[in-house]
């Protein structure tokens, strides 16, 4: 399951969430405008997914989990500046950050799943 998309991103929502057009959050993810719409698309499709240091600027700015992951904390629906700053920096000294997001990720999607939550 590693190597599977599990969500592709709204790219509308983004925009509505950052206040940003596609050139602006291309900026801010250091990708060109066609590679944001790339995030929206699936693996087959060739789709891609925002890089960590992307995400991070993203989820800085506002962007919510849900939108970037498809993970609906309904009760916490909060950007990532409230949450613990251990989590950014264990995933920041992580040999390799996306497959460290990537499981963490994971985890809670089938914690939250458990719980009967999603």
């Amino acid at each position: 399951m590693a190597d599977e998309f599990l969500h592709n991103v709204d790219v509308n929502a983004l925009k509505s969430e950052l206040g940003l057009d596609v050139p602006d959050i291309a900026e801010l993810a250091g990708i060109s405008e066609n590679g944001v719409y790339k995030w929206s698309w699936s693996k087959t499709k060739n789709g891609t997914r925002p890089s960590f240091n992307a995400i991070v600027r993203m989820l800085e700015r506002g962007a919510t989990v849900e939108t970037l992951f498809g993970v609906d904390y309904t009760e916490n629906h909060s950007p990532v500046k409230n949450a613990p700053l251990e989590f950014l920096e264990c995933l920041k000294e992580a040999k390799d950050p996306e497959s460290a997001l990537n499981e963490i990720v994971e985890r809670k999607i089938m914690e939250m799943k458990s719980k009967g939550k999603i």
